[in-house]
This record gives C-alpha cells, structure tokens and sequence, in this order.
C-alpha cells in the first residue's frame, strides 16, 4: 500500500451469489466504490467488520445524487467512512443474471458530508435557494451556488421570542408595545393643570404675618410650572411670591 491511496478488486465479473474479497482498510479514512455490471441483475450489498469474523451492513454515499444506503442494484460510485473498521466487502447478495465488477479505492483523508447528513434540530425550518443571485430570489428548497459559490440558505420560520436582533424581516405586523423608545414619539409635556389650593383661589384679610400657600404644593417627582398669576387688593400693598 502506498502511503495515501491503495485500490483493490472486491468482485471481478461474478456471475453468482458470494462475498467476494475484502479490503482491509485499517490505515485508511475513505473508500470509494464502483460497481459496474455487465447486464447484471441482482443486489450488491455493502458490509464491513472491526474483529474480521462479523459483518455488518456499511452505509455509504451515492456521488451522483447524495443518497445513502447500504445496498445497490444498479451502476454506480459510492464513498464510504471506513475509520476504525478493520475490512469492508461488497457480498452479491442476490444474483438472477449477468456478471458485476466491484473496485474499491482507499485514501487516508477523510471524506466530507452530503446534504443528506445534515440533521436540524428543532422546529425551525430552513429553505436553500435555487437561484445565481445573492438577494434571496429563486426557488424554494433546490439547492445552487452562487455566483461567489456561496451555498445559498435562508430562515422559512423563527418560533416566537421575547427580543428582535438587528436587521431581522418580520413577516407580519409586530404587536402593540408598552415601551417607549428614545427619541421614537413626543407624547407632550406630562404635566397636571391645577388652579389655586384645592381648587379654590387664595384669600386673605391680612398676610402680613406669615407666607401663605396660594397653589397646591406638587407631589413626588413634580415641579411647579406658574402660567398664569392673578393679584387683586382693595388697598396699597406690596405683593411677595417666593
């Protein structure tokens, strides 16, 4: 074996039912497989073991499509993750005519992921966009790169929170808040219009002695805003307002 790659016949033009020759992969990270039939029908099905005595069905990728599976019944290359196996085959499990050839080829890098590896977890739904265009036009759900080959993917649904984070469309109307946001509404001046002590105009026969309310005194964090200030005597006096 050389140091990255080595290949290997697992069946050559086989006619019947059988297990074929294994691959010892114990050095390797990635397999790919190619079955080519010769009017073949039957099933090839894949497998592979740690202790080189029990085998197991070895789920690998279809390159043309993505799709996974264990088994085939048609031409095709397929790539499996062979890490921490000892061997892999490809067992004719079932035979009716022809004849099929199965190569496999091993390197020591790992393969990547298909689409179909790819597990959302929870309720958010996630579209790909078909389309050449960075705006989000296109159809729904076909995945395509763009121009820049960026794999275009958007958010279909956010389940509902308590905050909104910057730049986030909203598809329908936001409800009614209690907040107000600086600078976004001038309600007005907030004040409460009075008139005198309880309602009632000051009067007084004789002030001289002491200071006298004339309006009532403002409660917790109020301030007295004076419009309007209306004196009337029947004698020669000096008014003070503090």
């Amino acid at each position: 074996m050389s140091m990255y790659t080595t290949n290997i016949t697992l069946q050559s033009a086989a006619s019947a039912t059988g297990n074929g020759t294994a691959f010892s992969v114990e050095d390797l990270c990635t397999v790919g497989i190619q079955v080519k039939g010769s009017s073949f029908v039957g099933t090839i099905t894949f497998e592979a073991t740690v202790d080189d005595s029990n085998w197991v069905s070895l789920q690998v990728a279809n390159v043309a499509d993505g799709s996974v599976g264990t088994t085939t019944t048609s031409d095709g290359v397929f790539v499996a993750s062979v890490a921490g196996l000892s061997q892999v085959r490809a067992r004719v499990s079932a035979y009716t005519s022809g004849n099929v050839t199965v190569a496999a080829f091993g390197t020591q890098l790992g393969g990547g992921a298909s689409l179909a590896d790819i597990d959302i977890a929870g309720t958010e739904t996630v579209g790909i966009q078909s389309n050449t265009a960075k705006d989000g036009s296109g159809t729904d759900y076909s995945p395509l790169l763009d121009s820049d080959g960026h794999l275009q993917m958007y958010v279909l649904s956010i389940a509902t929170g308590t905050n909104n984070i910057g730049d986030v469309d909203i598809a329908s109307a936001l409800p009614a808040g209690t907040n107000s946001i600086g600078g976004a509404k001038d309600d007005g001046p907030q004040w409460t219009s009075s008139f005198g002590v309880s309602g009632a105009r000051f009067t007084s026969a004789d002030a001289t002695g002491a200071a006298a309310d004339v309006t009532d005194a403002p409660t917790g964090s109020q301030k007295l805003v004076i419009t309007d200030i209306i004196v009337a005597t029947d004698t020669d006096m000096r008014v003070d307002f503090k």
